[in-house]
């Protein structure tokens, strides 16, 4: 009676050891045609390896859209001018330093 449970959990044991073993096998073909790709392209030079930073936004949902926005065109400054009433872009401009500090200190 417990013959027949057992001989179905000891050939399910073996096809998911199987198909574990060939995922493994399969995984370390791969690692050595990466590794065999990069030997033939040669060292990289510095600047010229395809690793970025990291974005500050990588683990946000929405990173890639907030990334785009403070890294490319979309991000812009603008202050509030009383004079005209309306937003100003001062993108350009560089902030200026506060008052009381000393330009030598670290």
């Amino acid at each position: 009676m417990l013959f027949l449970p057992f001989l179905l959990f000891v050939l399910f044991l073996f096809v998911a050891m199987s198909f574990a073993r060939r995922a493994s096998l399969r995984r370390a073909e791969y690692e050595e045609e990466l590794a065999r790709e990069a030997a033939a392209r040669g060292p990289a030079r510095a600047g010229e390896d395809d690793y970025h930073e990291e974005s500050p936004f990588g683990a946000s949902p929405f990173g890639g859209l907030l990334e785009s926005l403070m890294t490319r065109a979309g991000a812009r400054s603008y202050t509030y001018d009383p004079a005209s009433g309306r937003w100003v872009d001062v993108s350009d401009q560089q902030p200026a330093s506060p008052p009381g500090k000393d330009q030598d200190a670290p």
